[in-house]
């Protein structure tokens, strides 16, 4: 058993707070617990503590995932109604602008300027399948279009003949 000093209360507390251990919280926030002379066995302790590295880089990787997943549903949305909806052709870059602009805005510490291309139409590709195709002009970004408009015009142009 070894009693508390300042440094082990400091990562204590902190480790409490990242772990959300309401409990431990209670228990400890607003205590001085060198001036009380709390103790705790050493391995209980840096195990506490350690995890808590873990915890902060899962609660980073949920906040990242959260901001991409946002920012794709901006995307999302944005293709269903111009691109499927009003039949839009637009640019692969135009949608890359659209969810870079709001990780800029609503979570900067996650924007990448260096964004390519090729993982937002990863994305969009899982999503929405063949609903939406893509074509590459020579010299120029990728041109995304909605394929059931090009099944629907095919259908239209062969029941006209």
């Amino acid at each position: 058993m070894e009693y508390v000093t300042k440094t082990a209360e400091d990562t204590l507390k902190q480790s409490a707070i990242i772990r959300q251990d309401e409990i431990m919280m209670r228990k400890i926030s607003g205590e001085d617990l060198v001036a009380k002379e709390a103790h705790y066995h050493e391995e209980c302790r840096k195990g506490y503590t350690r995890t808590c590295g873990n915890v902060e880089k899962n609660y980073e990787d949920e906040e990242w995932r959260k901001a991409h997943q946002e920012a794709f549903s901006i995307v999302r949305e944005y293709i269903e109604t111009e691109i499927i909806g009003k039949s839009s052709v637009v640019r692969i870059t135009m949608l890359k602008d659209k969810y870079q602009s709001y990780l800029k805005d609503f979570y900067p510490k996650f924007f990448n300027a260096e964004y390519p291309n090729q993982k937002l139409k990863n994305k969009i590709q899982r999503h929405f399948d063949h609903r939406i195709l893509f074509f590459q002009p020579k010299y120029e970004s990728e041109i995304v279009y909605c394929s059931t408009k090009i099944l629907e015009k095919e259908t239209e142009s062969a029941d006209s003949t």
